[in-house]
């Protein structure tokens, strides 16, 4: 029994998290109203910058960050041969896009003019043709079937389709009440897009997390729907009697004997996605390491067992690794390039288990994977769509001290920057130095032979140096200011 626990009572966030009936965390969605996601919003944006040499284009849609604009991505007629980027936008020309991926770090969104609109069955693209019909659909008889629904609801070489997953076994009249509503939908878009003489402008928003996750993702494994917020129990309702009245009954509203995540043991997992180290059952564990484009996780073994050998115990170890980690990726939304570092194994039929137990359990992630066979060095490279910065850094922002880097230096290094530059000063006659550094810097710089040191220095010439300890002083905050001292001659005569 699968269920999908919808947590709306805080107006800033929005939760969505989906459990196999032993509580487990296998799908989480997570939006806050400061980062909502662009992707499935529609532009009228305008082209301020061409880039032949990246056959590419910056476009404004009116956000900080110009939106990215490949060559593969522009409506052409030539779609056969791949023209280049200047015969098909101009400078200042007004375009519609929409956003496919969002801004991660310094990257801005990127955009496609392939527009596409998603139904609950259908994928409706008014500038591409033909029908294409999901992967995840694997039957013929079912494939056929489809292909011939669409040619008689009314798919023509006018506009492209996709079936999505969900439309399997679906009937024609569902299918036909889908694509009515996405191209009157499309209707919309097309006539404000037409009344529209601004560019950058807002065309059209996609549906907000809600509606977009259960449009998406919902399907007949899915038993039980709990939502503990009233207006958005109401407003899901609404969409499954417009949609999907069969299964009405399955969405319920949830009475707060205590926070729904908690009830169902999901706060704690949850938790553990902004965790750096996953401890494993068998007493190993997993370290993840995203970086901006790749992603390193390395599996380390627990404490040896007499009863099992190192090569038993390296086996079964990836095996669970290998399941977490596909977890992992997918309810943190990692993506891009993925390295994971398996425990050696040289028995070759130990590695061909774990992967193939790792493809199975990547056939539950929506994102597109591509992952390779281990290498002789025990590692396993994976390739995982990347539609915005994952989800384990919306609650977070670079730290101020160390820049994200996750290290900070220690009292000992400020110390000794302390010293050089206070070396590079010495140099010059007749000066007083006073250095202000945080307690613990102070504190390393008395140490009884840092003293004699700067004695030796204020003999030499004549200078006097003095460390002051400042309270307010962060670690490797320090300051240096330096004074001219009048001759011994005139100090004699005062």
């Amino acid at each position: 029994m699968k269920r999908m626990l919808v947590n709306a009572t805080e107006p800033m966030e929005s939760r969505i998290a989906v459990i196999d009936q032993s509580n487990n965390l296998e799908e989480f969605y997570l939006e806050r109203a400061s980062q909502m996601t662009l992707v499935g919003n529609i532009y009228l944006g305008r082209v301020v910058n061409i880039q032949p040499n990246l056959q590419a284009a910056f476009v404004d849609i009116g956000l900080e960050k110009k939106g990215f604009l490949h060559v593969s991505e522009t409506v052409s007629p030539q779609r056969k041969k791949r023209p280049d980027i200047r015969s098909v936008l101009k400078n200042d020309q007004s375009v519609l896009v929409e956003v496919t991926r969002d801004e991660i770090d310094a990257k801005g969104p990127s955009l496609t003019m392939d527009i596409s609109l998603a139904g609950r069955y259908l994928v409706f693209r008014p500038q591409s043709r033909g029908i294409t019909i999901s992967k995840r659909i694997t039957e013929a008889d079912e494939r056929i079937r489809l292909k011939k629904l669409l040619e008689r609801v009314g798919a023509s070489n006018k506009f492209g389709l996709i079936i999505r997953t969900a439309g399997a076994q679906v009937n024609y009249f569902t299918l036909k009440k889908d694509l009515a509503f996405l191209t009157k939908l499309w209707g919309i878009i097309n006539r404000r897009w037409k009344n529209t003489t601004t560019a950058p402008s807002l065309i059209y928003q996609e549906s907000d997390l809600f509606i977009r996750t259960l449009r998406d993702i919902f399907d007949n494994t899915i038993d039980e729907i709990l939502i503990d917020s009233q207006p958005v129990f109401n407003k899901v309702v609404d969409f499954f009697y417009s949609t999907m009245p069969r299964y009405r009954n399955r969405v319920k509203f949830y009475q707060p004997s205590q926070p729904i995540f908690n009830a169902f043991n999901v706060e704690s997992q949850v938790k553990q996605i902004y965790e750096n180290e996953i401890k494993l059952k068998s007493g190993g564990s997993i370290v993840i390491e995203p970086t901006e484009a790749l992603v390193s996780i390395d599996v380390n073994s627990g404490r040896f067992r007499k009863a099992v050998s190192p090569a038993e115990l390296a086996f079964r170890t990836n095996l669970e690794a290998a399941r977490v980690i596909a977890q992992q990726l997918r309810i943190r939304d990692l993506g891009g390039v993925v390295i994971i570092d398996f425990i050696e194994m040289r028995n070759s039929h130990h590695c061909r288990q774990v992967e193939k137990v790792f493809r199975e359990e990547l056939k539950k992630d929506r994102s597109k994977t591509n992952a390779l066979k281990i290498s002789r060095l025990g590692l396993m490279e994976l390739a995982r769509q990347k539609l915005g910065p994952g989800k384990m850094f919306i609650p977070y922002e670079a730290c101020a001290r160390c820049q994200g880097t996750g290290l900070v230096k220690s009292a000992e290094t400020i110390g000794l920057e302390v010293l050089r530059l206070v070396r590079s000063y010495n140099r010059r006659r007749n000066i007083r130095l006073i250095v202000e550094v945080s307690d613990t810097v102070g504190d390393f710089l008395g140490q009884t032979r840092l003293k004699k040191m700067f004695a030796a220095w204020s003999r030499k010439n004549n200078n006097h140096i003095i460390i002051r300890k400042q309270v307010n002083f962060n670690l490797e905050k320090f300051g240096v200011n330096c004074y001219n001292l009048p001759p011994k001659s005139e100090l004699k005569n005062k």
